[in-house]
């Protein structure tokens, strides 16, 4: 209600209202999809694993041509409702923008069911990891590890390995060293580095149109932007009390909220966490979320003078957004790290540095998680659901329902709580 109160015209609690109504059977049917997802395998076997959740899926074909508008964009609930309030059009293309990196125009009706439904919930509270993100793979490494797992860090995977079956058989790495694979190879790089590591000439004849089907097909999307980042020690002597650990910043909401460094995010997880930095210190990391052109750094190589001088002039927004908040930053940092789309395309393997692929709702579907070449599978945000940690999950989830026998998958479901 405050935002609304401060921010909206005469109609908007009545508008916010209807919205939600409106939205109520979409989001219980979302509240669902995680069990759905859970069930899900690109095989004949899910004919098995979905029909334990029948009721469930009873349960979303109640609400009938409704759950039609889980499939189509947003925007087009949003018109339905008749939402005329200029803030709630603009608050709900920033939500969209944030979940997936489009506007409300392009954005799954399924994926802000899910949201809204689980950001209005009366307890809803912001999640952060003690120990920073880092905590959260440190914690999946300790799982991998204990199920008999076996972890390799800074190890570049140059080309995806094939038999004489024509099946994947492992991957082999920067300096020529092998890795065999025991039942499949999955690959979680984006799909535009995924085919560049499978050689053409070493696919089974059956297999090769196919594939070259497969790669035309899976790397034709158009690409999101990219990413601008600003990492900052700085001393906290005389900060405020009130500064909030995460927030957002608009520079102007007359322009479309995708433009170029319009959206910009920053947290400062040491408010939460202090461990997170020194006595007397704080981290914050900002960024250009998903608005930072690819086109400019195309030409541009690591190292040079041309692209220092570039990381200097592409991170003033981020500065000038900080400012607003902690007017003195500059003078207060104590270290320094700016990442460009360069920086996304090194360390994180995303073509151009692109955040994914780029699909508007209803006009595009993204790949699945086999290929035409046995035993090689694909997860990550270049294949279905698509962009955003709980797309990503998902389709990490769905690839290893794939691979894994029923049985297995059975008691992945119970463990999960989904028996």
């Amino acid at each position: 209600g405050g935002l609304l109160d401060t921010y909206g015209g005469p109609n908007a609690h009545k508008e916010w209202k209807a919205l939600m109504e409106y939205m109520e059977p979409l989001i219980s049917v979302s509240q669902d999809l995680p069990v759905v997802t859970a069930a899900l395998r690109e095989d004949p076997l899910v004919a098995i694993t979905m029909a334990r959740y029948a009721p469930t899926i009873l349960g979303m074909i109640r609400y009938g041509p409704k759950l039609g508008l889980l499939q189509k964009p947003f925007a087009e609930i949003v018109k339905e409702v008749g939402i005329k309030d200029e803030f709630i059009l603009n608050w709900l293309n920033l939500l969209s923008f944030l979940l997936q990196g489009t506007p409300s125009d392009a954005l799954l009706g399924a994926v802000m069911a899910y949201m809204l439904g689980d950001w209005y919930k009366d307890d809803a509270m912001l999640d952060f990891p003690k120990g920073g993100s880092g905590a959260i793979i440190d914690s999946l490494i300790r799982a991998i590890r204990k199920n008999g797992g076996k972890v390799v860090g800074g190890a570049h995977v140059s080309e995806i390995t094939l038999n004489d079956a024509g099946e994947a058989c492992g991957v082999k790495l920067k300096g020529d060293k092998k890795v065999l694979a025991r039942e499949a190879v999955v690959s979680n790089a984006d799909l535009w580095n995924t085919v560049k590591m499978v050689k053409t000439d070493s696919i089974a004849s059956p297999a090769v149109e196919k594939w070259k089907t497969f790669q035309k097909e899976a790397t034709e999307f158009e690409q999101c932007e990219s990413f601008m980042h600003l990492h900052l020690g700085i001393d906290a002597k005389g900060l405020p009390d009130d500064i909030y650990p995460q927030f957002a910043v608009v520079r102007d909401w007359n322009k479309p909220i995708e433009s170029e460094g319009n959206v910009m995010i920053f947290a400062i997880p040491s408010l939460l966490d202090p461990s997170m930095a020194p006595s007397g210190k704080h981290v914050i990391h900002g960024y250009t979320a998903g608005n930072e052109p690819i086109s400019m750094w195309k030409d541009i190589k690591r190292g040079t003078p041309e692209y220092e001088a570039l990381k200097e002039e592409r991170s003033q927004v981020l500065w000038e957004a900080l400012e607003k908040v902690i007017p003195d930053v500059r003078s207060r940092v104590e270290v320094e790290m700016v990442g460009t789309p360069l920086t996304h395309s090194r360390f994180l393997r995303r073509s151009n540095g692109t955040y994914g692929p780029l699909i508007k709702a209803g006009e595009g579907t993204l790949p699945g998680h086999t290929t035409p070449i046995p035993k090689l599978y694909a997860c990550g945000d270049s294949t279905f659901p698509g962009i955003g940690v709980p797309a990503v999950a998902a389709s990490g989830t769905i690839c290893a329902n794939t691979i894994s026998s029923i049985s297995a998958h059975f008691k992945t479901l119970a463990a999960m709580g989904f028996a």
